[in-house]
């Protein structure tokens, strides 16, 4: 798979700008980790329409605190809403769970051993003073940490946090594995021919168990699927990861002309 690890620094804080809106704080440098390339990068304010066009690329964005933070920061650089880009975000993950949030400091100290090399006022004042290496070199940081996290439950099916009053490491577990090959080129194939597909789909939780539904698929962007479940009269959006088991039926479907005009195709 195409993912990549993203994470930003501003050029101004909450208090400097008098709102909690991320879409006012103004970007100063973006880091990555491309997994395609194997390789980190970073991007400054000028260079985010290059960044726009990677992401479009992809197949999942990893990151920490991302949907409420980073990309609504990166929005007012970007002709694409953020809100489409297929994300896996940690702390969001971690959230469901626990019910609260927690610092990437946290889960990297419990889950690695490792902490952060700073806080987010030092990459401003890095940026104010004009020193951009380091400012660099701090973002790209937190990529590797975001990262390494991910990697780690994705290869144990588990992450760490401490928490907060008592400094227990708290466990959690995760299922980020990559998309099988074979299943992902058969729900593929199935929507470039407009086959109906029985599809078995892991529910919210163990107690609901797996639905088997019948699905007419619509789109299909990054690692989501929307599409349409007869007996349920309406469309859906499933994640291709919870997919366990797909059928093409080979009767064939049509995707109506009022859905062509939307915004999710």
């Amino acid at each position: 798979m195409n993912e990549i690890v993203l994470d930003l620094e501003t050029q101004n804080t909450f208090r400097d700008i008098g709102t909690r809106d991320p879409g006012q704080l103004k970007v100063s440098v973006v880091g990555i980790y491309d997994y395609a390339e194997t390789s980190f990068q970073t991007f400054d304010e000028t260079q985010l329409h290059e960044l726009e066009s990677r992401l479009l690329l992809c197949d999942r964005i990893i990151g920490f605190n991302i949907r409420r933070f980073d990309l609504p920061a990166l929005s007012p650089y970007f002709t694409t809403s953020v809100d489409s880009l297929p994300v896996l975000d940690i702390m969001e993950e971690i959230q469901k769970v626990v019910g609260h949030r927690v610092s990437l400091n946290s889960v990297a100290e419990a889950t690695l051993g490792k902490l952060k090399s700073g806080d987010g006022l030092d990459a401003i004042q890095y940026f104010r003073s004009g020193d951009i290496e380091k400012l660099k070199s701090y973002c790209i940081d937190d990529v590797r940490l975001t990262r390494d996290v991910y990697e780690f439950g994705r290869q144990n099916g588990m992450i760490y946090f401490t928490a907060k009053d008592t400094a227990d490491k708290i466990s959690v577990s995760v299922n980020w594995r990559r998309l099988d090959t074979l299943l992902e080129k058969t729900i593929r194939e199935s929507f470039e021919r407009k086959l109906v597909v029985e599809m078995e789909y892991r529910g919210h939780s163990a107690e609901a168990g797996n639905e088997k539904l019948q699905v007419h698929i619509y789109s299909i962007e990054g690692m989501l699927l929307k599409g349409l479940v007869p007996l349920e009269g309406h469309v859906r959006t499933f994640k291709m990861e919870n997919i366990k088991r797909v059928n093409p039926l080979w009767s064939r479907y049509e995707i109506p002309p009022e859905y062509l005009t939307q915004s999710f195709i």
